[in-house]
């Protein structure tokens, strides 16, 4: 019986570092998941007497289970003006977040998510926030104990209500209470978030993105919006599985 054992463990030690030496032979091929030659240039690449079983698992390497949808591809890539580029371990987060967005999150008025070098000065630790045309990370954004899908969820939906969701927010802001109010007022009920009573917009993406993250809060908080949102959004807000960044199309 020991030996039995010992001979599994062996086997798994050995299985484990021929994975860690297959692993680092694939970076130094060159080969890119996703691209035509991934295949020809990994199988192609010198190889040693450490790593001639890599080869047999170029196809599974090569293997893009999860590319990067084209509109989102095109918003990675984008041009951001004084804005700094998502660094390489921002965007295999930002990656992984956008697997997660429902399908129906396209918003046209988007053109690129880009990062601050900074953090906000009215709100150290806000993670981002939503101008006419950019999703702004700020570095709290990607520090292990944000929520990274919920972040770009509710910035998504900041976007979602300037086209594709205006009608429905016009639809919201008069079951909720936010036509007819003054300059500065406040709607009637209570918030999930503070930041929502100065701002319908505000509100509604917090209501959103409670109501998929957070449903228990938002129905204990104010059960006639979440009804309303059960009611006119629950079939656009399913959220995907998401995709290991190591998966997915860089």
């Amino acid at each position: 019986m020991f030996k039995t054992v010992s001979l599994i463990l062996l086997s798994f030690v050995s299985q484990s570092l021929a994975s860690d030496e297959c692993k680092d032979w694939f970076a130094k091929t060159g080969a890119k998941p996703g691209k035509s030659n991934c295949e020809i240039t990994c199988a192609g690449s010198m190889i040693d007497m450490n790593t001639f079983s890599c080869t047999s698992q170029c196809t599974k390497f090569c293997e893009v289970k999860c590319p990067t949808p084209p509109f989102w591809e095109k918003i990675l890539n984008a041009k951001s003006g004084p804005f700094k580029p998502l660094k390489t371990g921002e965007r295999e987060k930002i990656l992984w977040a956008i697997s997660r967005l429902p399908k129906g999150f396209i918003p046209k008025s988007l053109r690129g998510l880009v990062r601050a070098t900074k953090v906000d000065f009215l709100s150290p630790q806000n993670p981002a926030s939503s101008s006419e045309e950019f999703i702004i990370f700020f570095p709290p954004a990607f520090s292990s104990d944000i929520q990274i899908d919920r972040v770009l969820f509710h910035e998504v939906v900041h976007h979602l209500i300037i086209n594709e969701w205006s009608s429905d927010f016009l639809k919201y802001k008069k079951e909720s209470g936010w036509i007819g109010l003054k300059d500065g007022a406040f709607r009637k009920g209570e918030f999930v978030e503070t930041d929502g009573k100065a701002s319908a917009e505000e509100n509604f993406a917090n209501n959103i993105e409670y109501f998929v993250f957070d449903q228990k809060i938002l129905k204990e908080t104010s059960k006639s919006i979440f009804d309303w949102i059960n009611k006119n959004f629950k079939n656009r807000l399913k959220m995907e599985n998401g995709c290991d960044e190591k998966n997915i199309s860089k």
